[in-house]
């Protein structure tokens, strides 16, 4: 075992504070602390508070037999999720943290994925569970929690019961189960986001939520932050790196239960925010929505935290307009077993958009290499397309050439290990590359491509299935997305590659959201003038359909592709969007009808006329 291996062992003692039983911790250190605000309906809990409601549940499902090792699946959007969460882990039960925004088969394939013991929800979302549980298996024991009841359980579904906490003791529950967990036990379920096919349940040790409540110490939090999330707790970004933070630090969490670009600064200003966290899109939508310059000159954020902020310009723009002196944009995933940071100071040139700084220390000791890859990648075998020397092996890239990121596997690591996802072997087994840099050695797929710059900064790329080939090229959605994000009047690209008859690879196409201010006669010159031309979208697609809107983001703000792709230029399927291309031969872009969609669709692309 390695040195490397050791160093969480040795921290385990002080870091197992951090779970179920962290909010003991912080009880009697800060007994009347606030821990949790609720901007729903502004409940409050101090460290006891949240501790003696932590305890009552944990007693309750000790007295209805959840034991270590059981699944219990939670669809819950409110304080309660937390409560129920710390209780499980207390127990060394493991928690799966469902989408609450799933929907019949996609909710029902989250479920069965864990097969759950007990399912506990918020009663809001009861009528879309009663809706498949025909299907939900009968050992699956369904609770709706008492206190967020507004109408008679029997009302809703005969299956249900109640998850009544109010006479349960506020004393600890008995710790022999929780004595017995292991770090590298199950604690939680954090499902993917599904942007490139149906959500998956990324496995996370006790070690890894301990790890990743402990990461935002080296950005500098403390006690006295109050951090500010509109990010759903289902995702780690705020569950972990939000909760997970506060508990560890002592600090506040201030929740709101949904995003909201109008209330995001006003909430803010009003609960004393001194932190935010971001992810994907969330600053380009804020930067889109025209606030008052009043509330932003009461903003007292000093630090902004996630992952996804990739684009300059909007990095540029989101810190100078909310006065944010620091940004702390980090790399990692809920499944991935390394992760990178770029803590980011006002007046800095260097590292605006870089999602991490990776030296060649910090890279060897993390295992975390940048590899080059084929042309064309087969992704079926499980190798993912990665470029073999004539020896087997992969080969490294040099400072700024693009190259997939990968991670060392390291099974006798707490943090080095991958444990892949919950009931998937075969989705597991394919993020695993053999053979890389010797016999036998094992490294995780990230599916990112990135590049490092001569000062060791890292930049996002692509994802390796977003990027696509034409005319013998390979194009970067995320470089001809951020292209387009500076014309006039658009507000977001989702740029795609797009099957044609006739045609190797697949064609430019993207969908845009736009303002009034949006010209679609000058797009093609601009783009032009700052894309190659094999780069530059053959179609172009207004988002006008509030489903089309709705639907091309997942709930953690990242771009969905794949039902986009799928509908490509076929006018029956856009609904009432607008679509446009860039007719072969032609130097503007026009409108694109049914009787073009029709002739692509059947012919492929008409020949340029010279």
């Amino acid at each position: 075992m390695s040195i490397l291996a050791l160093l969480p062992m040795l921290f385990w003692v002080v870091l197992r504070r951090l779970l179920g039983s962290g909010a003991s911790f912080m009880e009697v250190k800060y007994p009347n602390k606030e821990a949790l605000v609720f901007t729903a309906n502004n409940a409050r809990f101090t460290y006891k508070q949240l501790d003696n409601e932590v305890n009552k549940a944990a007693n309750w499902l000790a007295k209805n037999g959840v034991a270590k090792g059981d699944v219990i699946a939670i669809i819950l959007n409110s304080p309660e999720f937390i409560i129920v969460w710390l209780a499980a882990l207390k127990l060394g039960a493991c928690v799966a943290c469902v989408n609450p925004t799933l929907k019949a088969k996609s909710l029902l394939q989250s479920i069965e994925t864990c097969n759950p013991r007990f399912l506990i929800l918020d009663p809001a979302f009861a009528l879309d569970i009663a809706g498949i549980l025909p299907s939900i298996s009968h050992d699956t024991a369904c609770f709706v929690i008492q206190t967020l009841l507004a109408q008679p359980l029997k009302d809703i579904h005969p299956r249900f019961k109640t998850m009544d906490c109010s006479k349960e003791s506020t004393a600890s529950p008995d710790m022999t189960a929780c004595s017995k967990v292991c770090v590298n036990d199950v604690a939680t379920l954090i499902y993917t986001s599904g942007t490139t096919g149906s959500p998956k349940a990324a496995i996370l040790t006790h070690a890894k939520v301990c790890g990743g409540s402990a990461l935002m110490g080296v950005a500098g939090l403390r006690h006295s932050d109050r951090i500010y999330t509109s990010l759903p707790l289902y995702h780690s970004t705020a569950l972990i790196l939000g909760f997970g933070t506060c508990v560890s630090r002592g600090a506040t969490l201030i929740l709101s239960p949904k995003f909201s670009s109008t209330t995001f600064v006003s909430e803010c200003v009003r609960y004393n925010a001194t932190a935010v966290q971001y992810i994907g899109e969330l600053p380009r939508f804020l930067l889109n929505t025209q606030v008052s310059k009043e509330p932003e000159s009461k903003l007292r954020v000093r630090i902004a935290f996630g992952n996804g902020m990739r684009d300059k310009r909007v990095w540029r723009e989101f810190q100078a307009r909310f006065h944010i002196p620091e940004i702390f944009e980090f790399y990692g995933s809920s499944e991935g077993n390394s992760n990178m940071y770029n803590l980011w100071k006002q007046g800095s040139e260097k590292g605006v958009g870089a999602c991490g700084k990776l030296g060649p220390l910090i890279g060897l000791m993390q295992g975390v290499r940048l590899v080059k890859r084929q042309e064309q990648g087969n992704e079926s075998n499980g190798d993912e397309g990665v470029e073999r020397n004539a020896y087997g092996y992969c080969t490294e890239c040099k400072v700024g050439q693009v190259g997939e990121l990968i991670a060392k596997i390291d099974d006798s690591s707490l943090m080095m290990a991958f444990k892949g996802y919950y009931g998937d072997a075969d989705a597991t087994r394919k993020k695993v590359l053999t053979n890389v840099f010797r016999k036998g050695d094992k490294y995780f797929q990230t599916g990112d491509l990135m590049f490092r710059d001569k000062d060791n900064y890292m930049y996002f790329v692509d994802r390796v299935g977003d990027t696509f080939r034409w005319n013998g090229e390979n194009v970067s959605t995320q470089q001809v997305s951020d292209i387009l994000s500076m014309y006039a009047g658009v507000h977001e690209a989702n740029v795609y590659g797009v099957r044609v008859p006739g045609s190797e690879g697949r064609a430019g196409m993207a969908a845009l959201t736009a303002s009034s201010e949006f010209d679609v006669k000058g797009l093609a010159l601009f783009l032009n003038a700052n894309l190659p031309k094999y780069a530059v979208p053959i179609w172009v697609r207004i988002l006008q359909n509030d489903d089309s809107v709705r639907d091309s983001h997942t709930a953690t703000f990242k771009q969905k592709k794949v039902a986009f792709q799928e509908q490509g230029f076929n006018t029956d399927a856009v609904g009432a969007d607008q679509l446009y291309w860039l007719k072969p031969g032609h130097s503007e872009y026009s409108k694109f009808g049914k009787a073009d969609s029709s002739s692509v669709i059947m012919n492929g692309l008409p020949r340029a006329q010279k």
